[in-house]
């Protein structure tokens, strides 16, 4: 059976576009600018603590439902997101332990940097 990850996430964004095409103006404003500040706090996640690799996703698609450029953005990460994921999954064993080894060792590192100061 073939994984359609892919294909399920670009059909709720669609459905999120189809309900938004039928909102008024006042609530089209509201939902961009609803959506470029999810995307900057996602931005600022990059650099400070936070979990910018889920809240950049969901600001482009808040902005998507309004702009093409999100919408090729927001494809772009889906299917390298999903990409990912399915070669995180193939890993063996080893791979996954040292892998997440050293995502702890870098997590520390961040940690005692951040106390130090």
């Amino acid at each position: 059976m073939e994984d359609d990850t892919k294909e399920v996430l670009r059909s709720r964004v669609a459905q999120v576009q189809t309900r938004y095409r039928g909102r008024n103006f006042i609530f089209r404003v509201l939902w961009t600018i609803a959506g470029a500040s999810v995307v900057i706090a996602g931005l600022a996640m990059t650099v400070l603590p936070g979990p910018a690799v889920i809240v950049l996703p969901i600001g482009l698609a808040i902005l998507a439902a309004q702009f093409t450029w999100a919408r090729r953005l927001l494809d772009v990460g889906i299917d390298r997101g999903v990409d990912a994921k399915r070669r995180v999954q193939r890993a063996s064993p080893a791979v996954r332990r040292l892998t997440m080894l050293a995502a702890i060792g870098l997590v520390a590192v961040v940690a005692a940097v951040y106390i130090s100061r």
